[in-house]
């Protein structure tokens, strides 16, 4: 079983929706650090890369961040390190 680790910087106006997918999919993660002046978090998230659910919370998660990207700036905010 390989496993990836992804690291997300995630505003805290979207940490609840994503703790929520994570947490119901039972995926691991870990708080790496907190940006109080951004008001946002880096969330280091373990997928198993061959279990096509992980894919999609995965997708899911990316497509909150660029939604909200938008929302906020008009561009996407998706920010992560493979």
């Amino acid at each position: 079983m390989k496993t990836t680790l992804k690291s997300y910087t995630i505003p805290m106006d979207v940490f609840i929706d994503i703790m929520r997918i994570l947490l119901t999919y039972k995926i691991r993660n870990q708080i790496e650090a907190i940006n109080e002046t951004q008001n946002s978090l880096i969330l280091r998230i373990e997928i198993i890369q061959t279990d096509s659910t992980h894919q999609k919370v995965i997708e899911n998660l990316e497509d909150v961040l660029s939604e909200y990207g938008y929302y906020i700036n008009g561009k996407p905010n998706v920010q992560w390190n493979h």
